[in-house]
């Protein structure tokens, strides 16, 4: 890189406090910019990666998408987001490790809000690197956990929790929720899963659990509930945009709604449980009594134009 489009780019960044300057043409990260660091304990690193290699063309082309009836991600790719970060290792590395940052904050916030001592067998459907359920492991050391999530995930997971878990206290699966989940857990967790899905792909994951459930068996939504206004729970508004932007029909919800899905799957809302996440709380949902009839929510996928 030339020096002087360098010394352009650095005095930028001080400009907006990720650098501070001391002439002549000295920098240093300020606190601000100390959070781009990956080794920084709330480390912001991937979060920014992600957010400007991939979503950055993404959020611009949503105006447009709205008149094309398709997803902003696939009118700039051509492909689904998942899809996608397949064929692109590299940026599903990003992805990754934003997921990786945010999972590290949120499974804080969960575990000092909620108590999982009661439960013997946890089961964390789309667990991803294991970091929710390393924690709940870490906080509850009669607990046996169970991670399960696609091949690519679970090898992740197998790395983290062998290095932060007990040995015998963990085993990692490979499935796909959509076609059915491991059975006998006391409690099934599905941490930032539901809202990637649209109503009728959300209501068939339920079911499944449904289906494997003990009758005192216990399901918790780790999610961002929609407020009533914006600027109650701003974290939960951006991220029904990147919903938005990067998913067919994948949307935040509010609590009435994911009441909705859970009844759709046979389940009943029982409790929420706000944690000090940002916008994160805990849905806490058991069997009905009567197993009813499910009915899978329509779908609300938006059709790739022809």
């Amino acid at each position: 890189m030339q020096e002087p489009s360098l010394r352009r780019i650095l005095r930028g960044l001080a400009a907006i406090g990720i650098l501070a300057e001391t002439p002549p043409d000295r920098f240093a990260l300020t606190p601000m910019g100390e959070l781009l660091r990956t080794d920084h304990p709330h480390s912001l690193h991937g979060a920014v990666l992600v957010r400007g290699r991939i979503y950055y063309e993404t959020m611009g082309a949503l105006f447009d998408s709205l008149t094309k009836n398709r997803t902003p991600f696939q009118q700039v790719h051509g492909t689904r987001f998942f899809d996608y970060l397949e064929e692109h290792p590299d940026q599903g590395a990003v992805f990754q490790s934003s997921m990786a940052g945010r999972s590290r904050h949120e499974a804080k916030a969960v575990v000092d809000s909620y108590s999982f001592s009661p439960f013997r067998r946890i089961v964390d459907i789309g667990g991803g690197d294991g970091t929710l359920l390393g924690r709940i492991l870490a906080a509850t050391p009669t607990a046996q956990g169970i991670l399960f999530d696609r091949p690519d995930a679970v090898a992740r997971a197998v790395a983290h929790l062998g290095r932060v878990a007990v040995t015998g206290t963990w085993q990692a699966v490979e499935g796909d929720f959509f076609e059915c989940v491991p059975p006998h857990g006391d409690l099934y967790i599905l941490s930032r899963v539901l809202h990637d899905w649209n109503d009728h792909d959300a209501t068939t994951i339920l079911v499944n659990c449904r289906q494997v459930m003990a009758s005192n068996s216990a399901l918790i939504i780790v999610e961002a509930p929609m407020p009533r206004r914006a600027v109650d729970q701003p974290a939960a508004i951006r991220m029904d945009l990147h919903m938005l932007a990067l998913f067919e029909g994948g949307r935040e919800r509010t609590i009435a709604e994911y009441g909705e899905l859970l009844d759709a799957a046979g389940l009943r809302l029982v409790q929420t449980v706000p944690t000090q996440g940002p916008g994160i709380a805990i849905i806490e949902a058991r069997r009905n009594r009567t197993q009813g009839r499910h009915r899978l929510l329509p779908t609300t996928r938006l059709l790739p134009q022809a």
